[in-house]
């Protein structure tokens, strides 16, 4: 019986943690802090809530540290839910993310790009129609969309070197491009100094705890996602070393930009205006106009960055190390032998090249 091909260990420490910090930072960095001051109108209390965010992700990254030190496979969640409950409960996980919430989150992040292209492009935006079918429209903005979730996936199916490659150049500009409009907004912005009082608008203890929760909600969906790179195990050289480092770096690199571009925005404006959605106010009466525009450029390279390490991701729900498609987790418990067979002749050569 010929053996089944193994995936190569071409992801070093630098990679992982590029991808750690390249899943986590995208679109919403730039929009739940005006959520959380509509229901936290505090500053102090809008940091405390990050940094509590950053406690409970790096307490996750430690377990995950452990699982994926112990259990360097391919597959993440995956792997983790087959040893420790059986194949089917990770049968079913598997196939979720592939048809369901991975895919969702690749759909949600290219429209995000989309709509952050269209600033630049009308042409490109989701608001401009293309096809009008009466119970159906067809925007350009769901073409681009379509475009990038088909091109990064190629790009993850070419191999592992030219993805890393594109993963970490993405990455750097986005690490690079939130700190400069971070130090922008703390050095060069506005005269507006950060109020510190912990409850300056009177809260009551019930209205804070209310609040609070709100914003710790907001945290956990800006931090999401840390935990994809488990799913790409099977290509970290060392493994035991470098996944638990990647994990601890990244999230730590995560969490200080974070708590650094929150700085930026209580220094560039009043929380009265950031407060509620980032549609409701308007930057141009606090920032200059050719910072908005180098502000929605920082957003798009951080979601396209997001959406290369998700695209990435989503390849990588496997069973064991045998290929970088999620299909093939069907063949753990005998289901979809005729889709898993056509998958290893369309993949395995792939990944030998």
């Amino acid at each position: 019986m010929e053996a089944s091909p193994k995936l190569k260990r071409q992801l070093g420490l630098f990679d992982s943690t590029m991808m750690v910090i390249g899943i986590v930072i995208g679109s919403g960095i730039f929009m739940t802090t005006g959520l959380m001051a509509e229901a936290l109108p505090s500053a102090s209390f809008i940091l405390i809530a990050w940094a509590l965010g950053g406690v409970v992700m790096l307490a996750g990254a430690l377990t995950y540290a452990e699982l994926g030190a112990a259990m360097p496979k391919a597959g993440g969640q995956y792997v983790y839910l087959r040893e420790a409950y059986g194949p089917l409960p990770a049968f079913l996980f598997g196939w979720v993310a592939f048809i369901a919430y991975l895919t969702g989150t690749n759909a949600a992040i290219a429209v995000a790009i989309a709509e952050h292209m269209g600033s630049f492009f009308p042409t490109l935006s989701p608001g401009n129609i293309i096809l009008d079918l009466g119970f159906y429209n067809l925007s350009s903005g769901q073409l681009l969309a379509l475009s990038i979730i088909f091109g990064l996936s190629l790009v993850n199916y070419l191999g592992v070197v030219l993805g890393k490659w594109v993963q970490n150049v993405l990455t750097i500009l986005k690490i690079g491009s939130i700190l400069v409009f971070a130090l922008v907004g703390l050095f060069v912005t506005t005269n507006f100094s950060i109020d510190y009082n912990l409850n300056p608008t009177g809260m009551s203890f019930g209205q804070v705890l209310m609040g609070m929760g709100v914003a710790l909600i907001a945290v956990n969906w800006a931090v999401g996602g840390w935990d994809y790179v488990t799913l790409v195990s099977g290509e970290v050289k060392s493994p035991e070393k470098n996944l638990p480092r990647a994990l601890m770096f990244g999230t730590l690199a995560i969490i200080s930009l974070y708590i650094l571009i929150n700085l930026a925005y209580l220094k560039s404006m009043p929380i009265s205006q950031i407060a509620g959605e980032v549609k409701d106010f308007n930057p141009g009466d606090y920032i200059d106009k050719k910072e908005i525009k180098k502000m929605d450029t920082f957003i798009h390279y951080a979601v396209a960055a997001s959406q290369e390490a998700v695209d990435d991701a989503a390849l990588k729900i496997t069973e064991d190390n045998a290929d970088r498609v999620g299909v093939y987790i069907g063949a753990g418990i005998g289901g979809l032998p005729a889709i898993e067979q056509y998958y290893d002749c369309l993949l395995y050569t792939s990944d030998a090249a």
